[in-house]
């Protein structure tokens, strides 16, 4: 309704506002704020792509999931916390997002391919609720340290690729296969903190470039 308008600068939703729908503001490059809440639904794909100057948004209403690519390149975002009603985030959710802080909720059941690659986090919760960390999740992210939760089986290729600040991490016994270059590229890349035994780390799945480039790490159990 309001995509590629690009002299908006605010809009301010109406309270009796119940749906927006996909692409709703995408590429209305100009647009810094939106006054009130959104709405209590999920924010649809591509609601907000490509708004570079977004950095006021109150998204404490929102339920279900934050579709792909719903705030992809909005890079002046600051702060980001996703409410407890929030179940799944989608693909490149929060792709290249600008905020370096971010709140994920407690229930959170699934993330999408590259849905926080490249925002300039330093340090995130993930909750125990997720069970894979998908491809590029977070690659190019600033992230120092990361706890892995236990409830992670899978650590698909190159979710963590190019965090270049990266030092050390704690991977629990749980973790059954890292995909290709999962930490591929992470020059600062020091100490993984493992749960497990000797045994249980060389188990684990791995093909010989899952730390391409990085060439400096020591598990310990």
């Amino acid at each position: 309704a309001f995509a590629d308008c690009a002299s908006l600068t605010e809009v301010v939703l109406p309270t009796s506002l119940t749906t927006i729908h996909s692409a709703a503001f995408a590429n209305d490059t100009a647009l810094l704020s939106i006054g009130r809440p959104f709405p209590k639904q999920q924010v649809e794909d591509h609601t907000f792509a490509n708004c570079w100057s977004l950095n006021d948004i109150d998204l404490s209403n929102v339920v279900g999931k934050i579709g792909r690519h719903a705030f992809s390149l909005c890079r002046s975002m600051t702060d980001i916390s996703i409410p407890e009603g929030v179940e799944s985030i989608g693909d490149s959710a929060f792709f290249y997002c600008g905020a370096t802080s971010l709140h994920l909720p407690s229930n959170l059941g699934s993330i999408g391919r590259g849905a926080f690659q490249g925002m300039p986090i330093t340090s995130v919760e993930i909750p125990n609720t997720i069970h894979t960390l998908p491809y590029f999740a977070f690659a190019f992210t600033h992230l120092k340290h990361v706890s892995i939760p236990s409830s992670v089986t899978v650590m698909e290729s190159s979710c963590f690729e190019c965090c270049y600040e990266l030092e050390s991490i704690d991977i629990p016994s749980t973790v059954t296969s890292f995909g290709h270059a999962v930490f591929a590229n992470c020059p600062s890349f020091r100490y993984i903190n493992y749960g497990g035994t000797i045994e249980q780390w060389n188990s684990i799945e791995k093909d010989d470039r899952w730390y391409k480039g990085t060439w400096h790490y020591t598990p310990l159990t």
